[in-house]
């Protein structure tokens, strides 16, 4: 049965909230930066080079956060699920072992009726076997005595 380790999923979300965190503050400096260039570069030059290169390094590296954002909510509802699949498994071990518990006891019961059975069965041997002289006793018995 494959093993699920919930720490280790823990971790890795809180890496990739890290790495989403450091993300967050380089598109924070790399804003001040651009805002930066703008206030050096009024020119009409540099106002085409932000809008080709600049906007695109922009737009790219806001759609890696939302990507890595993504990402994070998929890890932790993986995460939840794995939790769910676990108790969910304890919960089936429970069971087998209570399965487990009752099967052996019923086991037990009927070993000891078929024990029983057949003591049983050994007895009504015997009474039967012995019933012709247990008669034949009983009805000799008070004949030796002579009536008053």
């Amino acid at each position: 049965m494959p093993s699920f380790d919930p720490p280790y999923y823990q971790k890795l979300r809180d890496d990739q909230q890290d790495d989403l965190d450091g993300l967050a503050r380089h598109l924070a400096n790399y804003g001040d930066s651009l805002a930066n260039i703008h206030s050096v570069w009024r020119d009409q030059a540099a106002q085409r080079v932000s809008q080709r290169y600049i906007r695109e390094l922009q737009n790219s590296q806001e759609s890696l956060h939302t990507d890595l954002t993504k990402h994070l909510e998929s890890t932790v509802e993986k995460q939840s699920l794995f939790n769910s699949l676990m108790s969910e498994l304890l919960q089936s071990y429970e069971c087998q072992d209570r399965y487990d518990e009752l099967h052996e006891t019923l086991q037990q019961t009927d070993t000891e009726r078929d024990k029983a059975e057949r003591k049983g069965l050994v007895m009504e041997t015997e009474y039967n076997t012995h019933q012709p002289d247990t008669e034949h006793c009983l009805s000799t018995i008070d004949t030796h005595i002579r009536p008053i």
